[in-house]
């Protein structure tokens, strides 16, 4: 999964060159539009995993709804909720099973509803203050290559480009000398993510 054209980011002087070309009157809309919202970015509760999958689905039609369902419910002490005047306008998802040695940034979906007013940019900027708090040294993600929009984001946002030869393009981008928090919540054991899965079949039963 990449992350939705409105919440992306990319690389050093090429990143603050592109954005030093970009209409001031475009970036003083955008801090406007924001104030204009509520923004309050939390954890995610077993409660939002309904809205979170159907949103998911709606920006990424192509996604299976199982994996969804599964990275949800394996990894839902990484997934930051942002709302905006109490409704869900986006959400950011951190893959734990690639390890401690960086973070990455398993999808990032912003609400069509709330494109073009920043808030892709709100949501990309509280996953990199969660991860830093984790002690995660860099964050990386994958993106497909007609994803102009994306990349476009997150080389704003100071992500550089990887090197790779596959179909999607890999980014990353280093958070500096975070320290790991003893008491940032980490992977869940086998047993818990066995329980959060039947939990949450449990509540898409019931809501059915």
């Amino acid at each position: 999964m990449e992350p939705l054209p409105e919440a992306s980011p990319a690389a050093g002087s090429t990143a603050e060159g592109r954005r030093s070309t970009r209409p001031a009157y475009k970036l003083i809309r955008m801090d406007i539009e924001q104030t204009r919202l509520n923004l309050n970015a939390t954890a995610c509760s077993v409660f939002d995993w309904n809205e979170l999958a159907a949103l998911w689905i709606a920006c990424f039609p192509a996604a299976d709804p199982r994996m969804i369902a599964f990275l949800l419910a394996n990894n839902r002490h990484g997934t930051r909720v942002l709302r905006a005047n109490g409704r869900i306008a986006g959400f950011s998802l951190n893959n734990t099973t690639h390890g401690a040695d960086f973070a990455w940034l398993e999808v990032l979906v912003v609400s069509p509803e709330f494109h073009g007013r920043g808030l892709g940019r709100a949501v990309l900027a509280d996953y990199e203050s969660f991860v830093s708090r984790l002690g995660y040294p860099c964050i990386r993600f994958a993106v497909d290559r007609d994803n102009a929009s994306a990349i476009a984001l997150y080389e704003r946002c100071g992500y550089s480009l990887q090197p790779n030869a596959g179909q999607r393009l890999n980014y990353a981008k280093q958070l500096g000398s975070a320290v790991r928090s003893t008491a940032s919540p980490s992977r869940p054991g086998r047993m818990r993510r066995a329980f959060n899965w039947l939990q949450y079949r449990l509540l898409v039963r019931r809501r059915g």
